[in-house]
């Protein structure tokens, strides 16, 4: 079962889809020019194990254009925009996040979910996946 928010942020609407349970998120996060979609096959198995949070960036599938394409539209801006909208969530920590995105800029996302680990959604799919998450779980 899956719960979808839709989030207003100071970037714009975020559309954001949860799967699973537990405390700590996973966050998947797509690439350029893609949606949450591309996690659409892993979403039923992984939920099996993690919370997932999958998310559409600003201008990227379901969620809405930015307000300032200018500030939203960089690394940092849209790590802004990923840590702005775990915020609305209530989430200040991070199990992992997992995808191939460019919004992952390192300062920005190391300073606010300095524990969190990232890896690929296929690194979260091998056997070895309960392994990664309590080596790396935030506590």
């Amino acid at each position: 079962m899956t719960k979808l928010h839709r989030l207003s942020t100071s970037h714009g609407a975020i559309v954001v889809e949860e799967a699973g349970r537990g405390d700590l998120p996973v966050l998947l996060i797509h690439g350029n020019w893609l949606s949450r979609e591309v996690f659409r096959k892993r979403l039923g198995v992984l939920s099996r194990k993690y919370r997932l949070l999958a998310c559409d960036l600003p201008g990227h599938g379901d969620s809405g254009d930015a307000l300032d394409a200018s500030r939203t539209y960089t690394r940092p801006g849209l790590a802004d925009a990923a840590t702005e909208m775990l915020g609305l969530l209530g989430q200040g920590k991070l199990q992992l996040s997992a995808g191939r995105s460019v919004v992952i800029s390192r300062w920005k996302w190391q300073r606010n979910f300095p524990a969190s680990r990232d890896c690929s959604s296929a690194e979260l799919h091998r056997s070895d996946a309960a392994r990664i998450s309590t080596r790396n779980r935030v506590g």
